[in-house]
């Protein structure tokens, strides 16, 4: 398991209740799960709580200085450079950062993420890291099954989460509204060459979509959104629009069409909103079937960006 400093203090407040399947080793927590194959191969998630630090300055300072200390040297500066977020147990703010790479001795990345709840004068840590472990000789594809079991390993630690308790700290928005005001540009695409191996004939396949999301500080937004997809050459198109009003409570974005293609009310799980020394913010949506975990948030089709195309 990765090192741990001593276990200290919690946030005035703060509680959580270990899940049953989660055993305490040391300063961690841990849930571990084996499968066997040819060898017993084991997805971990561990988590840890380290001493709670003033609420001071900025929520995002505060993870990336965590992170130097908090995760071994290794992995120092290798958390991505937007800081997400999230509710935890009830209705609590919670920010977090993560990334990944190998321990010293480790044959395959661990992924560490490291949370900050909000306890109103004092910031609760909490450290997770998820591991995976092949038994056996043959090593071949270790690196993708554990990539693969961090899929798994994320979600044991929700039932963790939402035992956190903070009473009085509860937030009934998870981001100011003043926060997201900005002009949005999103997209991204992908293509294929195929040869077929019977004529020698080769094509090639595209998809590729953006568009434009204006959240206004009046209240009101603009919505543009075109696609292409298929063979080139003979590709499909499509395009939709709407303007309307907007609105946040909690952690959900609503999107309410009043003209335009666009005639049903839309929802997103707000999951970021990180604002650069440049003056350009990063806004990440979620569709609301999914959890506001790394694997989803990291996703750049979720991700809204201020900043102008070169």
């Amino acid at each position: 398991q990765p090192t741990a400093p001593a276990a200290a203090g919690l946030a005035p407040g703060f509680a959580y209740t270990a899940p049953a399947d989660f055993k305490k080793n040391g300063a961690w927590y841990i849930k571990s799960t084996v499968e066997n194959r040819s060898s017993a191969e084991y997805t971990n998630c561990l988590i840890r709580f380290p001493n709670a630090i003033p609420a001071q300055g900025n929520m995002g300072d505060a993870l990336r200085k965590l992170w130097e200390t908090e995760v071994p040297a290794e992995l120092k500066g290798r958390y991505g450079p937007l800081v997400y977020r999230r509710y935890t147990g009830q209705k609590l703010l919670t920010q977090f950062i993560f990334g990944s790479g190998k321990e010293s001795g480790r044959r395959t990345d661990t992924v560490f993420t490291i949370f900050l709840v909000d306890c109103g004068r004092y910031w609760q840590p909490v450290v997770m890291a998820q591991t995976y472990e092949d038994t056996g000789d043959f090593l071949a594809g270790e690196s993708m099954s554990a990539s693969f079991s961090f899929n798994d390993s994320v979600m044991y630690a929700e039932p963790f989460l939402a035992s956190f308790r903070c009473p009085g700290q509860e937030r009934a928005s998870l981001v100011d509204k003043a926060a997201m005001v900005g002009d949005y540009h999103f997209g991204s695409g992908a293509s294929a060459s195929w040869i077929n191996t019977y004529t020698g004939s080769s094509f090639m396949t595209a998809v590729s979509y953006g568009g434009d999301l204006f959240l206004k500080a009046d209240g009101t937004y603009s919505y543009r959104f075109a696609s292409a997809s298929g063979v080139v050459g003979a590709q499909t198109f499509g395009s939709e629009n709407a303007k309307g009003r907007w609105s946040v409570e909690g952690d959900l974005l609503t999107l309410t069409p009043t003209s335009g293609t666009v005639t049903s009310v839309r929802q997103y799980r707000v999951a970021g909103v990180t604002q650069f020394a440049d003056g350009n913010k990063s806004l990440v949506l979620l569709e609301l079937r999914d959890p506001p975990i790394p694997q989803k948030v990291s996703d750049g089709s979720n991700v809204y960006t201020t900043k102008k195309a070169d």
